[in-house]
């Protein structure tokens, strides 16, 4: 066989003929490989091409979501700049009804024997308010203990450095004494003067003066923590109006405001036990006083229902009725509203 071929080859015109079908194999097998290799390159540039598409799709729909939510927060945005341009006017315009009514007020300068007489009365009311709590709220260290049960709701305060708080109606001092105790720098004001030289005794720091002129005296965004335990239904609803954008112009952002007041949802509250003490004007409903901590600056209101009657005094529970009894009319005697300054 090899001989033959080598005999074929030795013929010019074979050998030719050989190498021409040779290189047509040749030229056959390297086509049809092109050809594979560019179907594959085609297909794999279509497989590219939907990939890329499908990329694009999604790029675009990303694109209209970033777009709706940048309008959506650029609208919520624009509603809070309104809504707090709007507070605030409602709160300078108000401050400044206040200012011209207490110009108003202060024009009839009292005579002195009308001083006189407001002095000799707050000299014998004070002894008498005083032994009043000491009857009815509760000896001083079971009032001290109550309000450490309060310190666990002061847990938004916690890692600042210092802490500064302003305690309206402080009365004996035992939540100034408490605070001072868990680390804040602490002042109190009341307007009794049998209180004060309570807690002076005691060696706190305290002022005879109004719930508004010591707020009045504080500077803008100065304080941590207001406090006003049982001293909100002593006032008249415009003094209350007023307090309240005090303790948000004073706090800093974030910082607390504590109220306590007797739980007007309790029937023997609303109709009995708040009209033990003679000074209260009015209850306030906790609903109402949520809604105006919030509508002054408070990002958030929480309302904590306090000091339910002792269990002997309850019905028993022989279905929902009673129940329903037990919370209108043995329910919490109190609540206490904290607020947080939004920032």
């Amino acid at each position: 066989m090899d001989s033959l071929k080598n005999t074929l080859y030795k013929v010019p015109l074979l050998r030719t003929f050989f190498r021409w079908i040779k290189n047509i194999v040749l030229l056959n097998r390297f086509k049809h490989h092109t050809l594979t290799r560019l179907n594959q390159f085609e297909a794999r540039t279509d497989s590219l091409n939907q990939q890329m598409e499908q990329i694009r799709q999604e790029l675009n729909q990303r694109m209209d979501q970033i777009h709706q939510e940048l309008d959506q927060t650029h609208r919520e945005q624009e509603e809070k700049l309104l809504l707090s341009l709007y507070r605030h006017g409602r709160s300078q315009q108000y401050r400044i009804d206040q200012f011209l009514f207490d110009v108003k007020e202060r024009l009839a300068e009292p005579s002195i024997t009308q001083i006189d007489a407001i002095a000799e009365a707050s000299d014998t009311l004070d002894p008498f308010y005083l032994a009043f709590e000491d009857r009815f709220r509760g000896s001083r260290e079971a009032i001290l203990e109550r309000c450490r049960e309060y310190l666990p709701l002061l847990s938004p305060l916690r890692g600042r450095s210092t802490s500064t708080a302003l305690d309206l109606g402080c009365g004996r001092g035992e939540w100034l004494q408490t605070l001072l105790s868990a680390g804040f720098q602490a002042r109190g004001i009341d307007l009794g003067g049998a209180m004060i030289a309570t807690c002076t005794q005691a060696g706190l720091d305290v002022q005879q003066l109004s719930a508004l002129d010591a707020l009045r005296a504080e500077s803008d965004a100065s304080l941590d923590l207001i406090s006003a335990f049982h001293l909100i239904e002593h006032l008249t609803w415009n003094e209350l109006y007023t307090l309240t954008v005090e303790i948000f112009r004073v706090l800093k952002p974030g910082g607390l405001v504590l109220l306590e007041t007797p739980n007007a949802q309790n029937l023997l509250v609303a109709t009995q036990t708040f009209y033990k003490d003679p000074t209260h004007r009015n209850p306030v409903h906790q609903d109402t006083l949520k809604f105006l901590l919030e509508y002054h600056g408070a990002s958030k209101v929480s309302i904590h229902p306090l000091h339910p009657f002792p269990e002997s005094m309850h019905l028993q529970i022989h279905s929902e009725t009673e129940q329903r009894l037990n919370d209108w009319i043995y329910g919490a005697q109190d609540y206490l509203a904290i607020g947080v300054k939004g920032t």
